[in-house]
């Protein structure tokens, strides 16, 4: 679920390099917009896809019960850490899925009309919106290097955890009972991933 190395690597240089260029001041400011329209324009056009592949895996719509559900399985509202970095991907999901069609909308029309005014609207959202995704990949890889991220005990874990115990009638139960439900499931889920594993090994 993470940008891929390459882009990530590159959206940092990118930006790096945006910063520090300026406006040069015997330059006409209409020209230099222009210009630097067409580099992040160029930019976003050779990473198209891993950029859409990026948005969809951060942006998308079940991430939003994976969070709700990592809040109440984890128990975070008692973690200020762990809270905040959740905090920051929620805060940044909007920004994601707002801003994407809006860019591939011009985009594709500006591929098909070359029109000068779609080129200084890419200019002007696309540098705030390879910010957003930089810093998205980085909140994600931050929750689940703080979680351990096993995607397979996660998964089952929350699945088998809102099956037992629906979250808004969980969210109303006191810490230590809320505790006591996460071992228990805690122990289901290990021991089913054991026999899952023992199964897996014999048939080999």
């Amino acid at each position: 679920m993470m940008v891929s190395k390459s882009l990530s690597n590159s959206i940092k240089r990118f930006l790096k390099k945006q910063q520090s260029d300026g406006c040069k001041t015997d330059e006409d400011y209409h020209l230099l917009r222009k210009k630097n329209a067409q580099v992040l324009v160029d930019f976003y056009s050779k990473y198209k896809g891993e950029v859409f592949v990026a948005n969809l895996a951060m942006a998308y719509d079940g991430n939003d019960l994976l969070l709700d559900s990592i809040q109440s399985c984890f128990f975070i509202n008692l973690n200020f850490e762990l809270l905040s970095i959740v905090n920051h991907v929620k805060n940044r999901l909007p920004n994601l899925r707002k801003k994407y069609p809006e860019i591939e909308e011009i985009f594709t029309r500006y591929e098909k009309n070359q029109n000068e005014e779609d080129l200084i609207k890419l200019g002007n959202i696309l540098p705030t919106y390879f910010m957003d995704l930089k810093f998205m990949a980085v909140y994600w890889k931050a929750l689940f290097d703080y979680l351990g991220y096993d995607p397979t005990f996660i998964k089952l874990f929350v699945d088998t955890y809102n099956s037992k115990y629906p979250i808004e009638q969980d969210m109303k139960l006191p810490v230590e009972v809320r505790n006591t439900q996460a071992k228990e499931v805690e122990k289901l889920v290990r021991k089913a991933m054991r026999a899952n594993q023992w199964k897996n090994f014999w048939m080999k």
